[in-house]
C-alpha cells in the first residue's frame, strides 16, 4: 500500500523501514546518516513500537467498544480492548519477523493481556516476573542478551516509580518527565557496564 501511494520514492523505502522494519528501499547513503545521527535504531519495529501498537490498539477499542451498550452486555469492553490489543501485538510482530526482542515482548503483552482476558488481577511486579519466567522459558538465551536486562530492568524501574500504580492527574506531564528520569539514572549502570 506504501507503494501503491508513494510510487517508487525515498520517502516511500523509508516509510516502509518506519513503519514494518524493510530497509530495502534505504540506500548505503541514507544508511550512513542514520548511523551517524544515532536515528538507526528507527528503522526496525522494536518492543518500544509493539507496546505502543497495542497500547492504541487497547485504547481505542475499548472506547470504541463502549460506545455499544450491546457489544458492553456481550462482552465487557476491557476483555475485548485486551483481544484485540493481542491480536494488533501478534500481527505486529509477525511483521517484525518474530525477531526475539519483539518476541520478548509480545511475551510480556501475552501474559498481561491473558491475564486482563481471563478476569485475573496481577500485581504489576507479580505479571513482570511471570513475564520473566515465560521469556527465559521460551528462550532461556535471552538472559545473555544486553537488551534482555534492560527491557526488565526499565519496566522494574517504571514499576517502583510509579509505586505500582498509574494515577492519571494534572501533573501527568511532570510525572512522565519523573519516570523518565528514574529509567535513565537507573539503567545508567547497566549501559555503562
Amino acid at each position: 500500500m506504501i507503494d501503491q501511494a508513494l510510487g517508487d520514492t525515498r520517502g516511500a523505502g523509508l516509510l516502509r523501514a518506519l513503519v514494518v522494519g524493510d530497509r530495502t528501499g534505504i540506500d548505503t547513503k541514507m544508511w550512513s546518516v542514520f548511523q551517524r545521527t544515532g536515528t538507526n535504531h528507527l528503522i526496525a519495529i522494536s518492543g518500544l513500537h509493539i507496546g505502543i501498537v497495542a497500547g492504541l490498539t487497547l485504547l481505542l477499542s475499548q472506547f470504541g467498544w463502549r460506545l455499544s451498550g450491546r457489544l458492553c452486555r456481550i462482552f465487557p469492553a476491557s476483555r475485548a480492548a485486551a483481544f484485540f490489543a493481542l491480536v494488533s501485538a501478534i500481527v505486529y510482530t509477525g511483521l517484525a519477523g518474530f525477531a526475539i526482542p519483539a518476541t520478548r515482548v509480545l511475551i510480556m503483552l501475552l501474559v498481561l493481556l491473558l491475564g486482563v482476558l481471563m478476569a485475573r488481577a496481577t500485581r504489576p511486579f507479580n505479571g513482570l516476573c511471570m513475564a520473566l519466567l515465560a521469556v527465559v522459558i521460551v528462550d532461556p538465551v535471552a538472559v545473555l542478551s544486553a537488551g534482555f536486562w534492560l527491557s526488565f530492568c526499565a519496566v522494574g524501574i517504571i514499576l517502583v516509580s510509579l509505586d505500582g500504580r498509574v494515577v492519571v492527574n494534572r501533573n501527568a506531564f511532570s510525572s512522565l518527565l519523573k519516570v523518565r528520569w528514574l529509567v535513565t539514572l537507573g539503567l545508567a549502570p547497566i549501559l555503562l557496564a
